[in-house]
């Protein structure tokens, strides 16, 4: 039970942000743009995922969520 104790110590890991890591701008001006931001973010997460890079692939899926989210609301 010792392990259950929250120490001091203990930090949580704050969600990082990686469109500067992109090899794109992500573009939510148009329905156009939307769209091929959306084609390039599944691209881009398909091989984050392959080189096991999961939190860039998560970022990716987050941000494929919200600009479908853009693209149906707009």
């Amino acid at each position: 039970m010792e392990g259950a104790r929250v120490t001091k110590k203990a930090k949580k890991t704050q969600p990082k942000y990686f469109e500067e890591d992109l090899p794109f701008k992500i573009e939510s001006d148009g329905p156009d743009k939307i769209s091929t931001s959306i084609t390039k973010l599944e691209e881009q997460m398909y091989v984050y995922a392959k080189q096991t890079e999961y939190e860039k692939a998560a970022f990716c899926r987050d941000q494929i969520k919200n600009l479908k989210w853009q693209l149906l609301n707009s």
